[in-house]
């Protein structure tokens, strides 16, 4: 399914662009799935191109096993130099758990020691979206 759209040249070039995309993976889930917490990763190249996008946490009504590790390891293989994650909160809250933060942390940090920008992680519900780049959740 994610194949579809990772095989056409998708340029990121704007925060709407980026949601629009999120929305349209989320919509790919499986009816069963879509009361799960998921996580996934987009890897982009310094032209703001679309270079691949990564399920890499299904979880619970409320909470998804999140492994560092696996939101970068993509960016390393097939050589992204940004990533943007997003999760989505089924419930509908849009506000980030303490959970959410920390983890943001924590990825930013090894991102930023294998020289690959974090530029957002966005939550998702059917009530809109949360950017922590744009509520400043990302400054240094």
């Amino acid at each position: 399914m994610l194949q579809k759209i990772t095989s056409q040249t998708v340029i990121l070039s704007s925060p709407e662009k980026v949601v629009n995309l999120f929305r349209e993976v989320f919509a790919m889930s499986g009816e069963e799935d879509k009361h799960k917490e998921k996580m996934y990763v987009l890897g982009i190249n310094s032209t703001n191109t679309l270079l691949y996008i990564d399920l890499v946490s299904i979880g619970t009504i409320n909470k998804a096993a999140i492994y560092p590790r696996e939101v970068v390891r993509q960016a390393i293989i097939k050589n992204a130099s940004a990533i943007i994650i997003c999760h989505n909160h089924p419930g509908g809250g849009l506000t980030p758990s303490v959970d959410d933060v920390n983890i943001t942390k924590k990825i930013k940090e090894i991102c930023k020691i294998i020289d690959v920008l974090l530029l957002d992680h966005i939550i998702l519900s059917n009530t809109g979206y949360f950017s922590m780049k744009t509520e400043n959740y990302l400054l240094d």
